[in-house]
């Protein structure tokens, strides 16, 4: 069969190239089509870059097209393109994502199944697909769901964790619902064939991880339940499962975070699921953010295209292994309970820095200085070893704010104890020129400094939607919530 159709790109976009432009698939010797379903948050929406560069995506550092012009790394990604110079669409994969009010995205697996639905950005799909797409006999379709910012504690809520059902978890199996009922209209060089559910694919927690302490300690159950209620949904008791490691943008994170990935694995390594769900690793795939195309988006693996291809490649490889009943090398978890991390420990200086090394006890102001080139929502949270009776002062020194919250002052209690700032907003359109801004200053005399959680809501332009409110809640951005520990 032939499974590659070379594809100039002359400005329109893959999803709406025509189906009957392409070859038709060879008749699938089970009569059969494999389906798989990618579900997940902005992680698996797709925000690798192909193509870009300038000064918004760091002179083009980590795109899939400068990673193809480096001799050392470009065999593994030769694939992708013809020797024509054109990007390879595959004839016998067809990948399915229906935005939260966009268009549909329909075709043959290639760029074009992004969040953004252009020829620029792609997501673990692209070389998951060409894993399974090789391994398989009968054609391929790929379900994506996928919403940024939503979390398996609240949006993608199962029924057996109790409580009201999660919107997206219902979006979800409604989206796989609607794609299997319409495969043969939608895609129809499958015309005549089945499909039949092949596996679930789950590559998901950002959101959670920005609640270590109510959503991170419930990850664990939530996940088993997610597993269950979606193989009952679909009445496939063994469906294959595969977990994705949150990658983000540690090797090896810290405090909560690491206990979100530890719950991941050891969801998967619950008796019932022995040989049917599998943990697959991610972190040894993160990037330098000074490398990447997004230094500044830790949440989306800083946009780099090599991360990216490796999370699909090793979801796929992980799905091939799980149906093919190859054993995974021994897993060991060693359960942690998530813990607030020390600033200086993240590594977040490209992005957040304080004036002095933590833990301390300071008898002077302090500084928040950012280096964010976006307008964004800063709400730090400081935990704290304190006597009772001290006055613990957050000053924003953002003029959006002075005018409304100049200063918010708590008095401590005594003991170890976290205060916020509820009402900070900081940005204003000159950071994205000034490189810099300081957020403001604590005032804590007499108190131990423990750790700070900083979350960010970054705004990107208009998608942001608005900016220029004095007082803003964490809500609707050009990104989702990104979280500094």
């Amino acid at each position: 069969m032939n499974k590659t159709t070379p594809f100039a790109i002359l400005g329109m976009g893959l999803a709406a190239l025509s189906q009957a432009s392409l070859p038709p698939v060879q008749s699938s010797p089970s009569g059969k089509v494999k389906v798989f379903i990618l579900a997940g948050q902005s992680n698996m929406e797709g925000h690798a870059v192909v193509d870009l560069t300038g000064k918004d995506y760091n002179e083009g550092k980590g795109t899939l097209a400068t990673l193809l012009s480096d001799p050392q790394k470009a065999p593994i990604f030769q694939h992708l393109r013809q020797k024509s110079g054109t990007w390879t669409v595959r004839n016998d994969v067809f990948v399915r994502y229906q935005r939260q009010g966009e268009p549909l995205l329909k075709g043959p697996l290639g760029f074009g199944f992004s969040v953004y639905g252009d020829q620029h950005h792609f997501g673990p799909e692209l070389q998951f697909g060409h894993i399974v797409g090789d391994k398989f006999k009968e054609p391929v379709l790929l379900i994506k769901t996928a919403w940024g910012g939503k979390s398996l504690y609240k949006d993608f809520r199962p029924p057996s964790s109790g409580g009201e059902v999660g919107p997206f978890y219902k979006l979800m199996l409604s989206d796989v619902r609607q794609a299997l009922q319409n495969m043969n209209s939608e895609f129809p060089n499958l015309t005549g064939l089945k499909p039949e559910l092949a596996g679930l694919v789950w590559y998901q927690g950002w959101n959670d991880g920005v609640d270590p302490k109510t959503a991170v300690p419930q990850y664990e159950k939530n996940l088993i339940n997610l597993i269950n209620d979606v193989r009952k949904e679909f009445a496939s008791p063994k469906m294959p499962v595969i977990v994705g490691e949150l990658t983000g943008p540690w090797v090896k994170a810290e405090g909560g975070w690491d206990a979100l990935r530890k719950a991941q694995q050891a969801a998967t390594l619950h008796p019932e699921f022995k040989g049917n769900v599998r943990f697959v690793e991610t972190h040894d795939f993160v990037r330098e953010a000074e490398q990447s195309p997004n230094p500044t988006h830790g949440h989306h693996e800083f946009g780099n295209a090599e991360t990216i291809f490796l999370v699909g490649d090793a979801l796929g490889k992980g799905m091939i292994d799980l149906i093919s009943g190859k054993t995974p090398k021994v897993q060991r978890v060693q359960k942690v309970e998530p813990t607030f991390s020390l600033i200086k420990d993240y590594g977040v200086k490209n992005y957040l820095r304080t004036s002095k090394s933590l833990p301390h006890v300071e008898d002077k102001p302090w500084r928040f200085i950012a280096t964010m080139p976006y307008n964004c929502h800063f709400q730090p949270i400081i935990e704290l070893e304190s006597k009772p009776g001290q006055s613990v002062s957050l000053n924003s020194t953002n003029p959006l704010v002075q005018y409304l919250t100049p200063t918010e002052t708590v008095t401590t209690s005594g003991g170890n104890q976290r205060i916020e700032a509820k009402n900070w907003v900081s940005g204003e359109g000159g950071v994205q020129n000034a490189g810099s801004c300081v957020m403001g200053t604590l005032d804590m005399l007499g108190s131990k400094f423990l750790s700070i959680l900083i979350l960010m809501g970054i705004w990107a332009g208009a998608d942001g939607g608005d900016i220029c409110c004095g007082v803003t809640p964490l809500r609707r951005w050009g990104g989702e919530l990104s979280t500094l520990t």
